[in-house]
């Protein structure tokens, strides 16, 4: 889900459809992607999307700290 950022939408027509800028479109037919906007005014889309993005980051990014002990992980962290 995008947000209705520039970089992607040139215009939302009045039926709520949106109008893609060249660079995204060519993006999209590139990497095969299906893309989904979030309504304006509703804060709850973009939320589902943060907290997704959160948890990808603590999960699946951030490398979980290794060490042998508890005080050699709090000398590793200091």
């Amino acid at each position: 889900m995008y947000d209705n950022t520039t970089l992607a939408v040139a215009r939302i027509l009045g039926d709520g459809t949106r109008q893609r800028t060249r660079g995204f479109s060519e993006l999209q037919s590139h990497c095969l992607f299906a893309d989904r906007f979030g309504r304006p005014g509703k804060g709850n889309d973009k939320g589902k999307v943060e907290g997704l993005v959160g948890w990808i980051r603590r999960n699946l990014v951030a490398p979980l700290p290794r060490a042998v002990s508890f005080t050699a992980l709090n000398e590793k962290l200091r």
